[in-house]
């Protein structure tokens, strides 16, 4: 604490409208506004005796939602503020304060987005197979394949997927409660799990084909699930039995 800071704590402080003279001290009284907004003294604020430039005070810089300088823009270019009048629009977008509209798009090549705002368009497309002759894009469909043994190549896009000449080498039946794994071994359905011949044949039927590519050789396998019904009126499918509804 300073000599002066002492004298004011025991002598009172020497004060000039909010400010002691001798230490310096503030006080949030009897400022001095002289009709403005700021006083002149601490520099403290108020909501009056504003210097009015449009929507901003000059002195403190305080902003108003009125008296805006539009310029007939459709920004105030006092406070930024945005009024949707009076755009300059680029296309669909004011180059001004970045609005959007829905019209007046600049559309990339066949109307696919819009190149501004990024809006989707209505394509119109100029297929010639499965490629746009316009933009170049793909569709999923309409391929020129070009076969290379068990493999085939889209002439057009340059896709490849196989192509096998599958012929059908065995059919199996199988069961199963979840658990239990069945298999036809001669005339009798027999267990692999409990060992046990003929057992859980209420639950579902899986037929199970294999295939064999003549070409390459390759295997493919493929289950055909079935539902069945027990005389409780329970379904069974996918290796679980559930109620029905």
């Amino acid at each position: 604490m300073s000599n002066k800071q002492l004298l004011c704590r025991v002598i009172g402080h020497k004060w000039e409208y909010c400010k002691c003279k001798r230490c310096g001290a503030l006080r949030l009284e009897n400022h001095r506004w002289d009709d403005r907004c700021v006083c002149s003294i601490c520099g403290k604020k108020r909501d009056q005796g504003h210097n009015w430039y449009y929507c901003k005070c000059k002195t403190c810089g305080r902003k108003r939602d009125e008296e805006h300088k539009w310029d007939d823009r459709c920004v105030c270019s006092i406070c930024g503020r945005k009024r949707d009048q009076n755009h300059s629009w680029d296309y669909c977008r004011c180059r001004v304060c970045g609005q959007t509209r829905d019209t007046g798009h600049k559309w990339s090549p066949c109307q696919v987005k819009c190149e501004i705002c990024g809006a989707k368009g209505i394509p119109t497309h100029k297929w010639e197979g499965c490629r746009c002759s316009v933009c170049g894009e793909t569709r999923q469909d309409h391929h020129n394949w070009i076969k290379n043994g068990c493999m085939e190549k889209c002439s057009i896009c340059g896709k490849e997927q196989e192509s096998h000449e599958y012929h059908l080498i065995s059919k199996e039946v199988k069961y199963g409660t979840g658990r239990c794994y069945h298999v036809d071994s001669s005339d009798e359905i027999y267990c692999l799990m409990c060992k046990t011949p003929n057992a859980c044949l209420q639950y579902p039927q899986s037929n199970v084909y294999t295939y064999k590519c003549a070409r390459c050789g390759k295997i493919s396998v493929e289950y055909e699930e079935k539902q069945t019904e027990d005389g409780d009126g329970n379904t069974y499918v996918n290796d679980l039995p559930e109620a029905n509804a």
